[in-house]
């Protein structure tokens, strides 16, 4: 990569973090829903297939992208679960309890189970993981493109919600990836910059 590519990347990672930080900061964060156009941030920063820009650039540089989380399972998850959802998604500082891996591992390590709606309300549990919340996210819900054949298990997080008192928040474990994944995202982006440079 050239000098002058490398710097175009690099004011891609800046410019796609200062994004991010305006729209996690926002005070309408959740009227707004912008955890979508925050999913279509991190597609770009961290799954695009080409250059996902914050991963390459960090590559290039050559530092480390690490991050905490839940220890990946050593076997599928019992087809009986049909519902779990882990405390931890990531963070970039270490956690107790936290398992230390690559951002490309964490991207593909199941984060949670949800339940596919079947007729007979039994339907089983499907494991989920980072990179497929960000991409159903940006690639379905219109914010890179809209789809209305959208998988079961995506509908199941937006089916999600939570309550405290008189405020319910719908899609609430969607949202809560999406912004657990775009808090390390731009403490990795504010990280790596000043040390790439």
């Amino acid at each position: 990569m050239t000098e002058a590519e490398l710097s175009a990347l690099r004011e891609a990672v800046v410019r796609n973090a200062n994004w991010m930080g305006l729209l996690m900061d926002h005070p309408q964060r959740e009227e707004l829903d912008l955890h979508l156009p925050i999913a279509g941030i991190l597609r770009v920063m961290l799954c695009d297939a080409d250059l996902p820009i914050l991963i390459a650039f960090a590559r290039e540089r050559g530092v480390p992208l690490r991050v905490w989380a839940r220890r990946p399972a050593k076997k599928p998850v019992h087809p009986d679960v049909l519902f779990a959802l882990h405390a931890l998604i990531c963070s970039w500082d270490p956690v107790g309890g936290g398992h230390e891996m690559s951002v490309e591992d964490f991207l593909d390590t199941a984060v949670g189970v949800a339940s596919i709606a079947t007729p007979d309300g039994m339907g089983a549990g499907s494991p989920y993981t980072p990179r497929q919340v960000i991409k159903w996210a940006a690639n379905k819900e219109g914010v890179a493109h809209f789809d209305l054949d959208k998988p079961a298990t995506l509908e199941n997080l937006k089916a999600s919600t939570y309550s405290r008192g008189e405020t319910t928040t719908p899609e609430m474990e969607l949202r809560r990836v999406i912004y657990d994944v775009a808090e390390w995202t731009w403490r990795a982006a504010y990280e790596i910059v000043p040390r790439a440079a």
